[in-house]
């Protein structure tokens, strides 16, 4: 009797333990995805400080779900920078917070909203430990944030904001100086701009030997400076634009732009925006009709959620990147990064992990020699000659431009993107 209730009692408590440890287990998984998504929502804050060090400086990285394959790529590459100088820049312990700009918080297919992007920017101006603010990834996004950051004087450095006119006069009424209405801009680009872009796209056709072009965009800034490019470059090359028309977030069936493609016959046809249940219907009605024209985007299409459209009919179709492949052949720098990022990752790193690495470590560079004194850092990175970056020395232009140019080009196959060409402009010294 006594050993039948002492087995009872042992096996209700091996019963209770392993229901407790699988509480706890699902717990642990419970937050781990949440901290996975909150990389995304921006709902929490990826924090690496020494809490008994008064001496804290913070990056904000303003980010959008809707970009979330390239925002966890990234991240784990400004990651690696902040741990190689273990999340100190000279006296100061370095936190970065990420925060989100999209419309949907928490939402994978968020897209940024100028209200959210206008509260990040406030909020760096608010918190006085704030020395850098990294992103947004959308020149739209940038716009809002540009002026309220320029005036607080506080470094603003954009990873993948491509819109020329950011930094640039000649492209709409009054820029780029509204973007530093106290005249001292603060904004620097890592990235080739959309200048470079759009000339690259054309020559692309040029030596595909296309002769007509239609050309969309999809009304964003990015999506109608891009195109504008495109079309600018394609009329200075003597390509015939058969049609300029919109194509972007609010059209869900591409089937009535297919049938106007169809009509036109252009040897190659230009698409923008981001990637869209419209972008499924239109390369299935254009693959269904067996369009045999050249079909090509910008960077903003270099995404995984943009090959998952891509049907096995779909031929002639290519992409362009901004930056160039990270190989350890350029140099020092570039090889310290791919090992350092395979020994951490376990994968190769892409262009834009490059970019969001050196631009944590010209953070760091800056705050080690000025401090917290925000204006000498911002006079820091625009003093930068030849810095050791990853493509090779970085320096920035009168107008905060990354003076080495680099970009990339991929034909789009079922399922990948196969690389076929770096182009770099390098700079002038």
């Amino acid at each position: 009797m006594d050993d039948t209730l002492s087995r009872l009692q042992r096996n209700h408590f091996r019963g209770y333990l392993a229901t407790l440890l699988c509480a706890v287990l699902a717990v642990i998984l419970f937050l781990v995805g949440l901290a996975r998504q909150n990389i995304v929502s921006g709902e929490e804050n990826a924090s690496f400080t020494d809490a008994t060090n008064p001496k804290k400086l913070t990056i904000l990285y303003s980010t959008t779900a809707e970009f979330s394959s390239t925002l966890h790529s990234t991240h784990d590459a400004v990651r690696l920078a902040l741990k190689e100088a273990n999340y100190r820049a000279g006296a100061y312990t370095i936190e970065l917070r990420l925060v989100s700009n999209s419309a949907e918080t928490g939402s994978s297919t968020g897209q940024w909203s100028a209200e959210k992007e206008a509260l990040n920017a406030r909020r760096a101006v608010d918190d006085t430990s704030v020395v850098a603010y990294i992103g947004p990834l959308n020149s739209g996004a940038a716009q809002v944030s540009m002026p309220i950051l320029s005036t607080a004087g506080i470094l603003h450095i954009g990873l993948s904001t491509t819109y020329p006119g950011l930094t640039r006069p000649g492209f709409a009424e009054n820029e780029p100086g509204i973007y530093a209405p106290t005249g001292n801009p603060t904004f620097f680009r890592m990235v080739a701009d959309d200048t470079y872009q759009g000339r690259a796209i054309v020559e692309l056709l040029r030596a595909k030997e296309a002769h007509t072009l239609y050309v969309t965009d999809d009304a964003s800034t990015y999506g109608v400076g891009i195109a504008d490019q495109v079309e600018g470059f394609a009329q200075e090359n003597n390509l015939t634009v058969v049609t300029r028309r919109f194509f972007g977030d609010t059209e869900q069936d591409g089937t009535e732009l297919a049938a106007d493609v169809l009509a036109k016959n252009p040897d190659a046809l230009f698409i923008t925006g981001a990637v869209r249940d419209g972008h499924v219907t239109l390369l299935r009605a254009l693959a269904e009709h067996n369009y045999t024209g050249i079909i090509v985007g910008p960077d903003i299409l270099y995404q995984p959620e943009f090959l998952e459209r891509v049907t096995s009919a779909n031929k002639n179709l290519y992409v362009t990147n901004i930056g160039s492949t990270v190989k350890a052949t350029d140099g020092e720098a570039a090889e310290h990064f791919i090992t350092a990022y395979r020994a951490e990752y376990g994968r190769d790193p892409i262009a834009a992990d490059a970019s969001a690495y050196d631009a944590v470590r010209i953070v760091l560079h800056a705050v080690k020699r000025a401090g917290d004194d925000k204006d000498a850092v911002v006079k820091t990175v625009r003093s930068l000659k030849n810095f050791p970056g990853v493509f090779g020395p970085i320096t920035f232009d009168a107008n905060g431009d990354i003076m080495q140019k680099d970009l990339q080009i991929f034909e789009v196959t079922l399922g990948a993107f196969r690389f076929l060409t770096d182009i770099r402009i390098p700079q002038e010294n």
